[in-house]
Protein backbone atom coordinates (compact mmCIF):
# COMPACT_ATOMS: atom_id res chain seq x y z
CA UNK A 1 0.00 0.00 0.00
CA UNK A 2 1.34 3.39 -1.02
CA UNK A 3 0.78 6.33 1.29
CA UNK A 4 0.79 9.79 -0.16
CA UNK A 5 -0.85 11.81 -2.88
CA UNK A 6 -2.09 10.00 -5.97
CA UNK A 7 -2.23 13.04 -8.24
CA UNK A 8 -1.39 16.75 -8.43
CA UNK A 9 -4.59 17.84 -6.69
CA UNK A 10 -3.92 15.51 -3.78
CA UNK A 11 -0.29 16.66 -3.67
CA UNK A 12 -1.46 20.27 -3.30
CA UNK A 13 -3.81 19.34 -0.46
CA UNK A 14 -1.04 17.33 1.24
CA UNK A 15 1.29 20.34 0.99
CA UNK A 16 -1.33 22.65 2.50
CA UNK A 17 -2.16 20.29 5.35
CA UNK A 18 1.50 19.58 6.12
CA UNK A 19 2.33 23.27 6.39
CA UNK A 20 -0.65 23.99 8.65
CA UNK A 21 0.21 21.02 10.87
CA UNK A 22 3.89 22.03 11.07
CA UNK A 23 2.93 25.56 12.14
CA UNK A 24 0.42 24.30 14.68
CA UNK A 25 2.94 21.91 16.24
CA UNK A 26 5.59 24.65 16.37
CA UNK A 27 3.14 27.05 18.06
CA UNK A 28 2.03 24.40 20.53
CA UNK A 29 5.65 23.68 21.47
CA UNK A 30 6.37 27.40 21.79
CA UNK A 31 3.43 27.86 24.16
CA UNK A 32 4.59 24.92 26.26
CA UNK A 33 8.17 26.13 26.37
CA UNK A 34 7.08 29.66 27.33
CA UNK A 35 4.63 28.20 29.89
CA UNK A 36 1.86 30.29 28.34
CA UNK A 37 -1.71 28.98 28.20
CA UNK A 38 -4.02 29.59 25.28
CA UNK A 39 -6.06 31.90 27.51
CA UNK A 40 -2.95 33.88 28.40
CA UNK A 41 -2.01 34.09 24.73
CA UNK A 42 -5.52 35.34 23.94
CA UNK A 43 -5.11 38.09 26.54
CA UNK A 44 -1.75 39.09 25.05
CA UNK A 45 -3.30 39.22 21.58
CA UNK A 46 -6.45 41.01 22.69
CA UNK A 47 -8.66 38.27 21.26
CA UNK A 48 -10.98 35.71 22.77
CA UNK A 49 -9.67 32.31 23.89
CA UNK A 50 -11.98 30.83 21.24
CA UNK A 51 -10.04 32.71 18.54
CA UNK A 52 -6.77 31.21 19.78
CA UNK A 53 -8.37 27.75 19.85
CA UNK A 54 -9.30 28.24 16.19
CA UNK A 55 -5.59 28.47 15.35
CA UNK A 56 -5.23 24.84 16.42
CA UNK A 57 -8.39 23.56 14.75
CA UNK A 58 -8.04 20.98 11.95
CA UNK A 59 -9.67 23.49 9.59
CA UNK A 60 -7.40 26.35 10.63
CA UNK A 61 -6.22 28.76 7.97
CA UNK A 62 -4.44 31.47 9.94
CA UNK A 63 -3.16 34.49 8.09
CA UNK A 64 0.50 35.37 8.09
CA UNK A 65 -0.43 38.52 9.97
CA UNK A 66 -2.07 36.49 12.75
CA UNK A 67 0.97 34.21 12.93
CA UNK A 68 3.18 37.28 13.18
CA UNK A 69 1.02 38.61 16.02
CA UNK A 70 1.26 35.29 17.87
CA UNK A 71 5.03 35.15 17.44
CA UNK A 72 5.38 38.75 18.59
CA UNK A 73 3.22 38.02 21.67
CA UNK A 74 5.56 35.12 22.51
CA UNK A 75 8.66 37.23 21.77
CA UNK A 76 9.62 34.89 18.94
CA UNK A 77 10.68 35.35 15.34
CA UNK A 78 10.10 33.13 12.35
CA UNK A 79 12.93 31.86 10.17
CA UNK A 80 11.64 30.62 6.82
CA UNK A 81 13.48 27.85 4.99
CA UNK A 82 12.38 26.69 1.58
CA UNK A 83 13.39 23.32 0.15
CA UNK A 84 12.55 21.12 -2.79
CA UNK A 85 13.54 20.38 -6.36
CA UNK A 86 13.80 24.06 -7.33
CA UNK A 87 16.30 24.66 -4.54
CA UNK A 88 18.35 21.67 -5.66
CA UNK A 89 18.30 22.95 -9.23
CA UNK A 90 19.82 26.22 -8.06
CA UNK A 91 22.95 24.24 -7.11
CA UNK A 92 23.73 25.58 -3.73
CA UNK A 93 22.14 29.00 -4.04
CA UNK A 94 19.66 29.50 -1.26
CA UNK A 95 15.94 29.52 -1.99
CA UNK A 96 15.21 31.67 1.05
CA UNK A 97 17.06 34.56 2.60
Amino acid sequence: MTIGPKNKDEARVFAEENLVADVQVALHRALEKADVSRSQLAARLGVTPARVTQLFDSNANPTLRMLARVLHALELECDVKLSGPLCLALRGRRCAP
